[in-house]
């Protein structure tokens, strides 16, 4: 039996993901963030689903920001490559931030990220 997310949240997202293209007119960078972003939801069974969604929905608007950001820092990481277009910027960008997203959530469950509290010391 598959999960609720599987049919009804693919079709919203996937929903989502025109509305997005349509009114950023970009379809390149927000389908291959929509990707890089569902690539974890659709591989990560470890985690529950709401955790899934949440960090598929945060990645990807960071996919779609970042991706130019990511397209010129992979131009200069690549060997004999003066361009790579935007939309392998945005894949990237939102898989890095489901990357980071998944590093801090493990590390505050552990308890080894020490926050600051926001009172000074006189």
């Amino acid at each position: 039996m598959s999960e609720p997310i599987s049919g009804a949240g693919a079709a919203v997202l996937l929903t989502a993901a025109g509305v997005v293209q349509f009114m950023t007119g970009e379809a390149g960078i927000v389908w291959a963030a929509f990707a890089g972003s569902a690539v974890f939801m659709l591989t990560s069974h470890d985690a529950p689903a709401w955790q899934r969604i949440l960090c598929m929905l945060l990645s990807f608007p960071l996919g779609i920001s970042f991706a130019d950001f990511a397209a010129h820092a992979l131009a200069h990481l690549i060997p004999g490559v003066d361009t790579v277009p935007a939309s392998v910027g945005a894949a990237v960008a939102a898989a890095c931030a489901v990357g980071l997203l998944k590093f801090f959530a493990h590390k505050s469950e552990t308890g080894d990220i020490n926050l600051p509290t926001g009172g000074g010391q006189s």
